[in-house]
């Protein structure tokens, strides 16, 4: 899975040395080159999960909209460092002119 969607998000030195189970978020433009498959979420309507090789990602149902209407959308993707891979918990579309100065404060806390 290449990274080339990801266009705000800690460097990969801050990602190295953030421990395990340390949250942090990202902005992506459109989705990972991965195979998504629908899924309820628990309000019944349809998001896009992906669950594999140690790698998960939840898109939510608006969010699953927003991209099938244009692939490109901006999206702000909750995240959780695992020893295993990828865990985005949460992604959601965005404005990223709001949401990066937003994700710079909350990757900053630690």
């Amino acid at each position: 899975m290449g990274n080339n969607y990801r266009l705000y998000g800690p460097s990969e030195e801050e990602l190295r040395v953030l421990p395990i189970g340390s949250h942090y978020a990202e902005i992506w433009r459109g989705l990972p080159d991965v195979e998504f498959r629908e899924e309820r979420a628990r309000n019944g309507e349809l998001g896009l999960t992906y669950d594999e090789g140690g790698n998960y990602i939840w898109i939510t149902p608006p969010a699953a909209r927003a991209v099938k209407q244009n692939p490109y959308t901006f999206l702000l993707s909750m995240m959780k460092k695992t020893a295993r891979g990828m865990h985005a918990w949460s992604v959601e579309s965005c404005d990223p002119d709001v949401e990066i100065m937003r994700v710079k404060v909350f990757n900053q806390r630690r």
